[in-house]
């Protein structure tokens, strides 16, 4: 954009990314209960779906924001 009153005289440096991040985020109306990085080279299955809502239950219990 020379000629308009703009140079371009900064170059910008690309950075490495290490790959892909899976997050699976749960949220109310408050906003984030809780968040969880799922591991390289894992995929959702059963297993980890179960133990990810068994976490939000634990933080949503011990925040008083259940009764049981």
């Amino acid at each position: 954009m020379e000629g308009r009153g703009f140079t371009t005289t900064k170059k910008f440096q690309g950075i490495a990314c290490t790959g892909k991040v899976m997050a699976s985020v749960f949220r109310d109306n408050r906003g984030v209960i809780h968040v969880d990085f799922l591991p390289r080279g894992a995929s959702i299955n059963n297993e980890y779906y179960c133990r990810s809502l068994s976490d939000a239950h634990t933080r949503l219990w011990k925040k008083g924001l259940l009764d049981n």
